[in-house]
């Protein structure tokens, strides 16, 4: 908590299509808009939450972002 972050280095992680973050959220211009925007997120939480989230995203998920499960249908025959 005491380490002062690299911007250009999260940048990048966050970029990654291996870290999975861009495939969902979307920060200025950069990610796809279907988690929460990450633009103004530092504002919202603090330093400890932000870790945490990143750590262990599912943990907390925000309102209407829940998954929701889906069953699907194999061979058309309704059985899964």
């Amino acid at each position: 908590m005491k380490l002062k972050g690299d911007v250009a280095k999260g940048r990048a992680i966050f970029e990654r299509a291996e870290s999975s973050c861009i495939l969902c959220h979307r920060v200025d211009d950069k990610g796809v808009d279907f988690g929460p925007a990450l633009s103004e997120i530092g504002t919202k939480l603090p330093k400890e939450a932000l870790f945490a989230s990143i750590i262990n995203p599912n943990a907390g998920l925000s309102m209407g972002f829940e998954p929701t499960p889906l069953t699907l249908k194999k061979d058309g025959a309704g059985r899964g």
